[in-house]
This record gives structure tokens, sequence and C-alpha cells, in this order.
């Protein structure tokens, strides 16, 4: 089964996967497998094409949250299909396409159109790089000095609070949520 990356960002950071293979724990000989895997997608027009096979394929896509990008057109295509399947990767925010996917809306809109959805729709949660507070926080315990401050940039604001928190309250150090566009000196 072919598998087609197409993602201009999933591209550009194989590259340096492979490129920077000294700074990982995969011989030179995986990386190389694992960037060689996939056919790479370059162009828009290489991206609608692959609509046109008949043959099963496996394309991966970003974004992954399903709000933008190639991703869209591919949903719009093989979402309506039952023999199709939507594999998404991990963590979905709270109310965008990619959540209301996974928590099983059965129509979506894309651009401008509503789209069924009639594929079978997974989701591989060893694949999302967010960690849960327990697992920051015992990240967080195995510094050797603690930090003049943390910022905890990505999340939900309810999660984020709750989790500076409990930083503050197990580790006394000083955290900060910082406001969309807010600036620090370091």
């Amino acid at each position: 089964v072919p598998i087609y990356l197409d993602s201009p960002m999933a591209q550009d950071a194989t590259a340096i996967f492979y490129k920077h293979a000294h700074e990982h724990r995969l011989s030179k000989d995986v990386a190389r497998e694992v960037c060689h895997l996939p056919h790479y997608i370059q162009s828009v027009e290489e991206s609608k094409a692959l609509h046109q096979s008949s043959y099963p394929s496996i394309i991966v896509s970003a974004s992954g949250m399903l709000e933008g990008g190639r991703v869209l057109h591919h949903l719009a295509h093989f979402a309506p299909h039952s023999e199709n399947a939507i594999i998404l990767t991990g963590f979905q925010a709270g109310g965008t396409r990619g959540d209301r996917i996974q928590r099983g809306e059965r129509e979506v809109r894309i651009h401008g159109s509503m789209v069924p959805i009639r594929a079978r729709v997974e989701t591989l949660e060893s694949l999302s790089s967010h960690a849960d507070y327990s697992e920051v926080l015992e990240w967080l315990s195995s510094f050797r000095s603690p930090p003049r401050k943390v910022f905890l940039t990505h999340g939900e604001p309810e999660a984020l609070e709750g989790l500076k928190q409990k930083i503050e309250e197990r580790f006394d150090w000083t955290v900060c949520v910082p406001e969309y566009e807010q600036e620090f000196e370091l």
C-alpha cells in the first residue's frame, strides 16, 4: 500500500529528522528508511490528484485538528465513503473540526459545504505529544535546580490554570500563563 506524505511542514520536519540523525536514537539506516518510506506530495495539484486513484493508499496530512490545509480536500473527498478511515493522531482541541468528528458528529462544514462523515473514525492516542498534568509534573520533578520561571503556553485556558496551581503548590515555583502576544525578556 503506498504511503503519501502530503504536508509541506511534515516534509520539512522529516528532512530535519534525517539531517540530524546524531540527535536521536535511531540508527542512520533506520532514519533513512523512515524518511524514504512515503511518497512526498509537493504541490496542491499532486495532492488533489490522489483522489483519482481507485487503489488503497494511506495519506498522511496535516493539520492534526482538521482546521486547515490540504487535509480539508482529502476529508471532503474521502469522509463521505464508509470504506475509508480517518485516523486522528491524538489530541483534538475542543470545538475544532477534528474534535467534532472524534466525538461522532456525522456531518461537518468544509469549504462552505456540509460533508457527511461515513468513514470509520479512529484515534491513535499513543502518537500525541501532549502530556497530561501528571506527566508534566513528573518531568519537572527531574530538574536538578528550579527554573527562574515556568511558562505554560499550550493548552486550554482552564487546564493551564489548573496546571499552574499544581506546579506552584508542589514546587513553589513562579509560573506564568502568558496572554496572547504577551512578550517577555529572557
